[in-house]
């Protein structure tokens, strides 16, 4: 629906009322037409709201065009007509699209505009930055709740709208926080939307966004947050719609992919955020590349062995190359020296947690610090109290609790105290366990819940194991797999076959101890980390040695982006239809 034809609805809506706004309109602005209507009438009747946002609508309308690039930014805006800055009419206008997008009720004119002017108003306000991702979030609930109506023409409708309003936003010179959550409104729309009852996935509106995606991620001079965004867009388009991406994108998309899994993180640019980027390259390059073309593997397991390279795009692409065993057959040389490149980066993952915990040793207090003076009016009768055994053995609680302090503070091998728990639970929890002891009825203790330290160590080590075992079997499951295998063990040739089950085994003892759930304490946790830590040094062994940095290669050898593809030519559609793609 074009701007005029939004316009010459709303201007038919009010004049069927027999109302005066076509004659206000003739002799003044909408804006300030609207502006002149009593506050009152606004609260008060329901007729004089409707007729505020048609108003507003329609001066939104001729005004969305221009920017308000002048002032302290230096970005764009769209302009937000003067009436839909009143809350009353906000919500009125948020209601109308609601039922729209649920039932299909409401005005038309209404629901153009507030796809096609409210929101880019609100998204692109150089005042409401902080409230962008809302605003789009909302958009795209509102989207998301016409496609799980019955009604498809109104999801349709809505894509549509979308479409045009994100479309000049992404593009255009507005503020990066804007055009991020545009593109990545546009990288939501979808043809035909998924349907979890069937099990069906999206199918994106491919051959309509997937080229301004990619336009926008080939422009370097848009910053890393926009290209970034395009990138997730296309990840999106390739994975759910990759048989309706035409021959001449998909050259395109394998070059840019190529490039950038190829390329060191360019000036300004954190290389772990650059390996970040780099992994929905493996993704991508994964899913275009030919049937037959199975050289990505092995690039997978050069950057996976690249001491250069971060663990986050190194172990991403061991866990990747898993999948490619049988098609690398023998065309890994030396498989001995994958493994130990990757047992290096598991280890330097388990002693890099040692020194986190290291660092979080607690500090013992400055005893240079100067008394309070509260504490000499303090009685100190307790402190000439001493431990009692009481009736039964148990033993009593009544000690200092500063004492007790002490005593476990020095009782500590790393010197620290851990008593930082509260007393009372703890002086329950002891009183227990030596009742418990005393009275010949103890047996196996059940292991607690463990602190969030050992928890988020467990989580961390646990994904880089499933990343390496990935790469050597092509199973998530640990140990050696029942069923063919794939990764190293597959692609190892008989002689070598024995080696990458040994570390298989070996990898398998690791996890079993790293999720013990007897491990349930700090102390114990650690005990256990540093036995692995031990294993893990016996196999890799002393063959591993530190290559100088500049013996490295400065970048892999990058597949040919066009094997495998032909010619042909872009389907840019420059408008949407949604029915076909």
């Amino acid at each position: 629906m074009s701007t005029q034809q939004i316009s010459n609805q709303l201007a038919s809506v009010g004049s069927q009322d027999g109302s005066s706004m076509s004659e206000a309109s003739g002799s003044a602005s909408p804006s300030a037409v609207a502006a002149a209507i009593p506050r009152e009438n606004e609260k008060t009747n329901q007729f004089g709201i409707f007729m505020i946002l048609v108003l507003a609508f329609i001066a939104g309308i001729f005004m969305a065009s221009k920017a308000s690039g002048q002032g302290a930014t230096p970005y764009d805006s769209v302009a937000m007509p003067e009436a839909l800055n009143d809350a009353t009419v906000v919500r009125r206008v948020e209601g109308i699209a609601k039922s729209y997008a649920s039932t299909g009720n409401g005005d038309p004119a209404m629901v153009s505009g507030y796809f096609k002017v409210y929101i880019p108003a609100k998204m692109t306000d150089p005042n409401g930055v902080q409230n962008i991702s809302t605003v789009a979030q909302e958009a795209a609930s509102l989207l998301v709740r016409a496609q799980r109506s019955s009604n498809q023409q109104v999801a349709q409708q809505i894509t549509v709208l979308l479409f045009e309003s994100m479309k000049g936003i992404a593009e255009g010179n507005y503020h990066p926080a804007a055009r991020i959550n545009a593109i990545l409104l546009l990288s939501r729309l979808d043809r035909q939307a998924a349907n979890p009852a069937a099990k069906t996935p999206p199918i994106p509106l491919v051959r309509q966004v997937l080229p301004i995606l990619l336009s926008l991620y080939q422009d370097a001079n848009n910053v890393d947050g926009v290209r970034a965004a395009a990138l997730h867009g296309i990840h999106r388009h390739v994975r759910f719609g990759f048989p309706d991406i035409d021959q001449a994108n998909n050259a395109a998309i394998t070059q840019e992919m190529t490039a950038l899994l190829t390329s060191a993180a360019p000036a300004g640019r954190d290389a772990k955020a650059h390996a970040y980027l780099q992994r929905f390259a493996v993704d991508i390059l994964d899913t275009v590349r030919a049937d037959q073309d199975n050289s990505l593997g092995t690039q997978l397991v050069s950057i996976s062995t690249d001491k250069k390279r971060p663990d986050l795009i190194a172990l991403y692409s061991a866990a990747k190359s898993g999948s490619y065993g049988p098609a690398m057959q023998g065309q890994v040389a030396e498989p001995k020296k994958v493994l130990t490149s990757w047992g290096q980066r598991v280890l330097q993952a388990f002693e890099s947690e040692i020194e986190r915990y290291d660092r979080m040793e607690k500090v013992k207090p400055d005893n240079s610090q100067p008394v309070n003076p509260e504490s000499f009016l303090e009685k100190k009768t307790e402190e000439t109290s001493k431990p009692r055994t009481g009736r039964g053995g148990e033993m009593e609680m009544g000690m200092d609790m500063g004492m007790m302090e002490n005593e476990m503070g020095m009782m500590d091998d790393r010197g620290g105290s851990e008593m930082d728990m509260d007393m009372g639970e703890m002086g329950m929890g002891m009183e227990m366990d030596m009742m418990m002891g005393m009275s010949g009825r103890g047996g196996a203790i059940e292991a607690k819940p463990q602190p969030p330290e050992v928890i988020a160590t467990r989580k961390k080590l646990n994904y880089v194991l499933q990343q390496v075992h990935l790469g050597m079997t092509g199973y998530p499951a640990a140990g050696i797999p029942t069923k063919t295998p794939g990764g190293l063990l597959a692609s190892a040739t008989p002689e070598q076959k024995p080696t990458v089950e040994k570390w298989v085994t070996a990898f398998e003892g690791v996890v079993t101890v790293l999720n013990d759930s007897s491990l349930d304490d700090m102390k114990k946790f650690r005990e256990g980390i540093e036995e692995q830590i031990v294993v893990l040094r016996d196999l890799v062994g002393e063959e591993f040695e530190d290559v100088p940095a500049e013996e490295l290669p400065d970048e892999l050898t990058p597949v040919d982006p066009l094997a495998g593809v032909g010619g042909g030519g872009p389907a840019n559609a420059s408008t949407v239809s949604v029915g076909a793609n």
